[in-house]
């Protein structure tokens, strides 16, 4: 199977129609979205560098609302020979409880509907129902 990899640039494909369009389009061709890359900070193309803030919006506008395998891996080259950075947004926060007996485990799905649930290796009861 091929993969594409796409830079994101801004004005051309920093939409998340042109995006949900262009990976679609692509799966049906038998390609898979692969990486989605920001731009280099490079003399000459500042005027296509699109903001990871905006490279962020742009993955949620696509996860959840198109194909799984649609979807690719949005990556920032780390400068200094860091490699490939994934750029995702946190849907998963865990917060102390504030009587501090343990910690409760905020998630938050696509449509940014939020879910509260025990902490990570604690016990917890499931509701019980009544006949």
């Amino acid at each position: 199977m091929l993969g594409l990899q796409t830079v994101c640039l801004k004005g051309v494909n920093d939409s998340v129609e042109v995006m949900r369009e262009l990976f679609m389009q692509s799966v049906e061709m038998g390609v898979r979205p692969y990486y989605v890359y920001s731009t280099d900070m490079v003399e000459g193309a500042h005027h296509f560098i699109v903001p990871h803030r905006r490279m962020l919006e742009l993955y949620e506008g696509l996860r959840g609302w198109i194909s799984g395998p649609a979807v690719p891996t949005f990556i920032v080259d780390g400068l200094g020979g860091l490699g490939k950075l994934p750029i995702i947004p946190s849907y998963v926060r865990e917060e102390a409880l504030p009587d501090g007996s343990g910690t409760t485990i905020k998630c938050r799905n696509y449509a940014g509907k939020t879910v509260e649930m025990p902490g990570l290796g604690q016990d917890f009861s499931l509701p019980t129902t009544s006949n």
